[in-house]
């Protein structure tokens, strides 16, 4: 009697694994890590997105390391061959005074002159906004100013946000302590001069909201969008919209367009992102309370129809436990064909370091968006927990973030950046 397991059998499970090793050899390579960081003297634990220039260039922050373990600014610069990519420390935190710990993004004007916060030092220890302009010479270094100190008063404490640059070259941001502020910096008639600080915003604590940890986004109109980590009408957290007056010298108007609670995501604390139609998109660090303690959601807010009326909020997807990851602190962002990508920091995907996802829309408006991971994070060489929203240079299809740890080993690893391709 022949065996069950016939010789057609055998080659086509054969077969089949040879196919579903090279399929999954090619979805391991739509993941590489492109530097890992050393804590010194190049930085460690980048936890702020990265920005691109027209070259493709990279840039971005971390919060420690650099020569004074006070952190650094730096840049990537892609090579043609082997995908190797050279890291150029722009400046090393080096005293304090001229800030220390870095934890946001930043921004980039037609000049090239680099803008970004740091979380402490400064004239006062509360941290600072900072210019880093490129030498006249390349090679040369790059000269940090410092455009304001945080007093800790009227004006705030503690930005952890990545900067939104203007017109005119006005940089608008928010602090995190004392229950936080948004202020607005006007740059100088003359050039050289003292930047003028305005607060334009100061939280109460209550239904409000408290804490905004990241930064503002703004519309076509020049209205601002956030998040706060705490306050409300839940105590936990809150979006809020504010308004420029008609005329200059007057207050903004603050608006909650939501307050989150427990049965709908909790504390958000990553970046905002609008869609043409007005709709904001954000994530919660903390999801839905059903056994005491949830993971994140992505969420979307819907404009009213009328004036007066309130806004709608969407849950588009609730993470669990190793599905897609858990802690949220960062943005989404939508890829060419309507998908969301993201990622998370820690406590979620299938190793509990963290993963980049993908959410893929319904069919059918209402329905459950798709989840899928695109990468889970093992903790070693590949890094973990990344706090960074993720950015495309539109080269390859490649989407680019950061990881706090990892790179080494585990206990040991000062960061990486790495490249995911959907």
């Amino acid at each position: 009697m022949r065996h069950p397991f016939s010789y057609t059998a055998k080659f086509f499970f054969a077969a089949l694994i040879v196919i579903l090793t090279i399929a999954g050899s090619a979805l391991a390579e739509q993941y590489a890590v492109i530097y890992r960081f050393k804590g010194t003297p190049d930085g460690g634990s980048p936890t702020g997105d990265l920005l691109s220039d027209s070259a493709n260039n990279l840039y971005g922050t971390t919060s420690g390391g650099g020569t004074a373990d006070l952190g650094t600014v730096y840049q990537l610069t892609p090579q043609s061959a082997g995908g190797v990519w050279t890291e150029t420390v722009l400046y090393s935190f080096q005293t304090g005074t001229d800030g220390r710990s870095p934890v946001a993004g930043l921004v980039r004007d037609a000049a090239g002159n680099l803008y970004g916060t740091t979380f402490q030092g400064g004239t006062f220890g509360s941290g600072t906004v900072f210019e880093l302009s490129p030498p006249a010479t390349p090679g040369n270094p790059w000269t940090e100013s410092i455009l304001h100190n945080f007093a800790g008063d009227t004006d705030g404490a503690n930005p952890e946000c990545k900067l939104l640059l203007g017109k005119g070259g006005v940089l608008f941001g928010t602090t995190f302590s004392n229950t936080g502020t948004v202020f607005k910096l006007i740059p100088p008639a003359v050039p050289g001069a003292a930047w003028t600080n305005h607060t334009l915003y100061t939280f109460t604590g209550g239904s409000d909201g408290s804490s905004p940890w990241p930064g503002v986004i703004s519309d076509e109109e020049g209205n601002l969008y956030g998040v706060t980590e705490s306050g409300g009408l839940n105590g936990n957290g809150t979006a809020f919209e504010l308004s420029p007056p008609a005329a200059d010298g007057r207050k903004w108007t603050e608006t909650t367009l939501h307050s989150f609670g427990p049965t709908e995501g909790m504390n958000p604390v990553g970046e905002l992102m609008l869609d043409q139609s007005g709709n904001v998109y954000g994530m919660t660090s903390i999801g839905p309370a059903t056994d005491g303690f949830g993971c994140g959601v992505v969420f979307q807010l819907v404009p009213p129809a009328s004036q007066g009326e309130s806004w709608t909020e969407n849950l588009l997807y609730t993470f669990t436990v190793g599905r897609g990851g858990c802690d949220e602190y960062s943005g989404v962002v939508f890829d060419s064909q309507g998908n969301l990508l993201g990622a998370n920091s820690g406590d979620g995907g299938l190793n509990g370091n963290g993963a980049i996802f993908e959410l893929s829309p319904p069919a059918i408006t209402g329905q459950a968006w798709a989840e899928t991971t695109l990468h889970d994070f093992l903790g070693g060489n590949d890094g973990l927990y990344s706090y960074s929203t993720l950015i495309t240079t539109g080269k390859g299809g490649f989407y680019y973030g950061a990881t706090i740890e990892g790179g080494g080993d585990r206990d040991t690893g000062y960061g990486t950046v790495f490249e995911v391709k959907p």
